[in-house]
């Protein structure tokens, strides 16, 4: 056998230290590799679920932001309707009469009265009125009065028509009963 120096049994120590020290390494290395690498690709893969994710809810918003802008859109349209359309509740009657007034004195009928009913439940930010009136004229004179109701600055919905002759025989007038409906606002 072989006879070592006490340097060479230094180095033999030294590189059987460093050896085991690598081989420690490399183990510790393989050990801490494995499931870093499982944990990287798992982390890859909960990206990219998380961006398709993120894309499908990025749609999902811009479809939400859309249908705000249209309901913005709808509330603008509706409140510029309320206010060119309809008689403010505060305004009501006062400004309804000489409307009704003026259309059938330019249609030239004749009314006896008119019944007015307010429903004092809103709907929608609008209280209905319920019209009432009859009317009396030629048949030209009655339809230029619908055709006015029709073109007219406030908003007259006409729910029905009960159309009947005078009881006497010679005269040429009808008599016509209009049942309106018009709605005031909520706000002025």
């Amino acid at each position: 056998m072989r006879r070592f120096y006490p340097r060479e049994k230094v180095q033999i120590a030294f590189g059987g230290f460093v050896a085991a020290l690598g081989a420690a390494a490399l183990l510790f290395f393989l050990i801490l590799y494995l499931p870093l690498r499982a944990e990287y690709r798992a982390a890859g893969e909960t990206i990219a679920r998380l961006e398709a994710e993120t894309a499908v809810r990025r749609a999902a918003l811009d479809r939400l932001e859309a249908a705000s802008d249209g309901l913005d859109q709808a509330g603008e349209l509706w409140s510029r309707f309320l206010r060119e359309r309809l008689i403010p509740r505060d305004e009501g009657y006062a400004a309804m009469i000489p409307d009704l007034e003026r259309l059938a004195r330019f249609a030239g009928v004749s009314r006896d009265r008119v019944n007015y009913n307010l429903i004092e439940e809103s709907q929608f930010g609008v209280y209905a009125v319920v019209i009432n009136m009859p009317i009396r004229n030629s048949y030209d004179s009655l339809t230029r009065f619908i055709e006015e109701l029709e073109n007219a600055e406030t908003f007259f919905i006409l729910d029905s028509i009960l159309l009947s002759r005078p009881d006497v025989e010679d005269d040429a007038d009808l008599n016509l009963e209009l049942n309106l409906t018009t709605f005031f606002s909520e706000q002025p």
